[in-house]
């Protein structure tokens, strides 16, 4: 036997490809028996996990109260240079940040800025990208008359700053003109093995006047500062930029517009401005 579509049928594909997008299509009787299951599957599961939260929630809200009334009791406001007379207290102060027992913090020592970036401080963070193919996705859904529904999944390539690897093997093929016009068909290179990846480096103690704070307070001081190392170490085959931004094209791919170009920079924290203020048992 042999199935026909009648010739003025209005039958349409459950999901098709128009350019760039792709449009996928519900019937209202596949809509209604989705939301009847879901009424009676997952509904009482999210009831149960609403009351469990608001309980949990509410404990931790009581307990947040007693402690935060339980140390504007205690909390003892100290000097700088007096850490002893404290010792096993709650204490508020407000004192600066010193280099002292500080060990450089550098990239690691398999990357190309290995010896040439090297800070003091309470945190050296890394940032690393490369000038890669990125596809985008949308989504937009509408109701069509006789309660079904239709989806447009639209997909984008554009050219975009990545922090690691982007696979552009797993690209969906709806964009293909703009991956030929962005990327000229070629996928991404793999990240350079001498690139350091993106990551912050943290002290894991730093003296704060005769207190010393551990690394978990260590992480809340800010990275804002340009760090570089001197122009007479540069890598081979990087610039570095005015604003200490360093730059490689060694991995530009042929025939793209700038694809596979790669950027570092590094950042640590401001010595002009050590003063911290902290809260915490001596």
């Amino acid at each position: 036997s042999r199935f026909d579509i009648p010739p003025h049928s209005h039958w349409v594909p459950r999901a098709m490809q128009i350019g760039n997008r792709t449009v996928s299509q519900q019937g209202w009787c596949e809509r209604l028996c989705g939301s009847v299951i879901a009424a009676v599957c997952v509904a009482p599961l999210l009831l149960i996990a609403a009351v469990i939260t608001l309980g949990w929630n509410e404990k931790r809200d009581v307990c947040s109260r007693q402690a935060i009334l339980q140390g504007k009791r205690e909390v003892l406001a100290v000097d700088c240079g007096d850490a002893a007379s404290s010792d096993g207290k709650l204490v508020a102060a407000s004192c600066s940040l010193t280099k002292t027992n500080l060990q450089p913090l550098t990239p690691p020592a398999d990357s190309e800025f290995a010896g040439v970036v090297s800070f003091v401080g309470t945190g050296l963070q890394i940032v690393s990208e490369m000038l890669q193919c990125v596809q985008d996705k949308s989504s937009e859904t509408r109701k069509k008359a006789g309660g079904g529904t239709e989806t447009v999944m639209t997909y984008h390539t554009r050219l975009a700053w990545a922090p690691g690897h982007v696979d552009s093997s797993l690209f969906a093929d709806n964009d293909h003109d703009g991956f030929m016009r962005q990327c000229a068909g070629q996928p991404n290179p793999a990240w350079p093995a001498g690139v350091p990846r993106s990551q912050t480096l943290f002290a894991p103690a730093v003296e704060v006047g005769s207190f010393t704070i551990q690394e978990e307070l260590v992480r809340k001081v800010p990275l804002t500062v340009t760090v570089q190392g001197a122009r007479a170490s540069l890598p081979v085959n990087w610039t570095v930029s005015e604003n200490g931004t360093y730059s490689s094209a060694r991995w530009r791919v042929p025939g793209q517009t700038g694809a596979g170009t790669v950027r570092v920079s590094f950042k640590g924290n401001d010595w002009s401005r050590a003063q911290v203020t902290f809260l915490g048992e001596n």
